[in-house]
Order: C-alpha cells, then sequence, then structure tokens
C-alpha cells in the first residue's frame, strides 16, 4: 500500500482501487469533475454502514489502521481486512461505474436503458396484437412479494391493475406495502401506462 499520508481523497483511494486497471474508461484521478466525486461517495455509501465509515477514516481523514481499530473497538488486523474487502467492493462493475462517469451522468445512462428497454417490451407486447391492458402482470417482471400480493388480490391484468391504482392510489385496499407500490408504479410508468413515479 502507498503512503496515505502524502496523497489527498479521492486521488488516495482511487489510486487504491486501480480505476484505470479495471475499467476501459481511464480517468485523470487529480481532474475529478463533482459528479465523478458524488459518484464515488455514492458507490461508498451503497456498502455496510462501518465499512464505509472504515474507507472513509481511512482515505478522507487518512486515520491509521490502529487509531481506526480503537475507534470501531476491532483489531488493526480486522481494519485491514475490512479495506482491503472496501476497495474490492469497489472495483466491481456496479459500483465503478459510478465513478468513471459519475452519479448523475451513470444514474441517467440507466434511467434511458429502463426506458429503451421499456420500449422493447411494449413494442412486443403490442405486436403479439392482444390489447395491452388485457396482458398479464407478470410482463412487469415484479419480485415474487409483489406478484404474490397482486395474485392473492384477483389481479392478473395491466388493466385491473390500472384501474385500482387510479381508485386508491395509496394501495391500502388491497393490502400492498410502500415499496411493493413504489415498484408496481414505477414499472407502469416505464411503460408509459401512468404518468406520474
Amino acid at each position: 500500500m502507498r503512503n496515505i499520508k502524502d496523497s489527498t481523497f479521492p486521488e488516495n483511494i482511487l489510486e487504491e482501487i486501480g480505476i484505470n486497471k479495471v475499467s476501459e474508461k481511464k480517468i485523470d484521478y487529480s481532474r475529478l469533475t463533482d459528479d465523478q466525486v458524488n459518484g464515488l461517495l455514492y458507490a461508498i455509501s451503497q456498502m455496510k454502514r462501518r465499512d464505509s465509515m472504515i474507507l472513509l477514516c481511512r482515505y478522507e481523514d487518512k486515520m491509521t489502521y490502529k487509531e481506526i481499530g480503537e475507534r470501531f473497538s476491532i483489531t488493526s488486523e480486522r481494519v485491514l481486512q475490512l479495506v482491503a474487502k472496501g476497495l474490492r467492493k469497489l472495483r466491481h462493475p456496479v459500483r465503478y461505474c459510478y465513478i468513471i462517469w459519475g452519479y448523475e451522468t451513470y444514474t441517467q445512462m440507466l434511467s434511458e436503458r429502463r426506458m429503451q428497454l421499456a420500449a422493447l417490451k411494449r413494442e412486443e407486447i403490442e405486436k403479439s396484437g392482444s390489447d395491452i391492458l388485457q396482458t398479464d402482470v407478470s410482463v412487469l417482471q415484479l419480485t415474487i412479494r409483489t406478484w404474490n400480493i397482486l395474485n392473492r388480490n384477483g389481479i392478473h391484468t395491466l388493466g385491473e391493475l390500472i384501474s385500482i391504482l387510479a381508485e386508491d392510489k395509496e394501495g391500502l385496499g388491497i393490502r400492498i406495502g410502500r415499496n411493493s407500490l413504489s415498484e408496481v408504479v414505477c414499472k407502469l410508468e416505464e411503460l408509459g401506462l401512468l404518468s406520474d413515479c
């Protein structure tokens, strides 16, 4: 490991991650945009709270393994392991894409891809010749929990689902949780069947 005291955040953590070794797109660590720094902080925040705090203590606050260990009541050897684990997680493509492209840019790219996939799915449904509102809710590719809730309440088509949501925006009539409701609304919005997500 390099001497952490001689470099500044975020260049120090990016050198340790070795982003330019794992990514096709190369970045200049000393010329990061604010969006890329936000992407790095977002990627770190997606880890377990303790792991992300340990990484920030190590690279942003430039604490030694011993100081971090005392702060979290763990051994310096365990801190070393957690730092290595955190750096490994940041090398994963799901996380390093936020660093390379920047948080806003990558989030926008993902949103555009989702919209393209939704358009393709909608086009496929329309080509099949069936009315989109009579299509089975399985085309939404919902999680098992959400699908079970809809199935238990006798909601089998997109038309039934939309009419129930139009009557009951909170989803309390079908006893659907907040996360499941959010998932359903966003999936319908991706297909262009709802106007607000």
